[in-house]
């Protein structure tokens, strides 16, 4: 909860710090995984305002987001938010299960389930062994 208060600080003393998106994107992690979904979207949502398209921090911020949804049962936000990017390599395995909770948070529960099936270690073996 420090991290997140300073962090939050830091924002607030220096809004035209290059840091600041950084900063805030932080401020919400922190506050995420001290179970605090709705102060941590806070920081997201600031943070989602003022960014570039082309930044880099663009797709880590939507895939939080996408998190901070899920943890406050807004489903189909959720869905909506988890859609609307990919991610490079197997970082993108976290926004695909994501999106398959909130496909089964939706009661799309098959849908939810292939998509779990596929990311299960070895799926693909099962696929071309069966």
């Amino acid at each position: 909860e420090a991290a997140g208060a300073t962090l939050r600080r830091f924002v607030e003393n220096y809004p035209d710090s290059a840091q600041r998106l950084r900063a805030r994107y932080l401020a919400g992690y922190c506050h995420a995984v001290n179970g605090d979904p709705y102060l941590g979207l806070y920081e997201v949502e600031q943070a989602l305002s003022q960014i570039e398209t082309d930044d880099f921090l663009l797709p880590r911020l939507l895939l939080l987001r996408g998190e901070l949804l899920l943890a406050q049962g807004k489903y189909d936000q959720a869905h909506e938010t988890l859609s609307s990017f990919n991610l490079n390599g197997t970082t993108d395995d976290l926004r695909r299960l994501g999106y398959a909770c909130s496909l089964s948070g939706l009661e799309r529960n098959k849908e939810a389930a292939e998509i779990f099936a596929e990311m299960e270690p070895g799926a693909a073996h099962w696929r071309s062994s069966g």
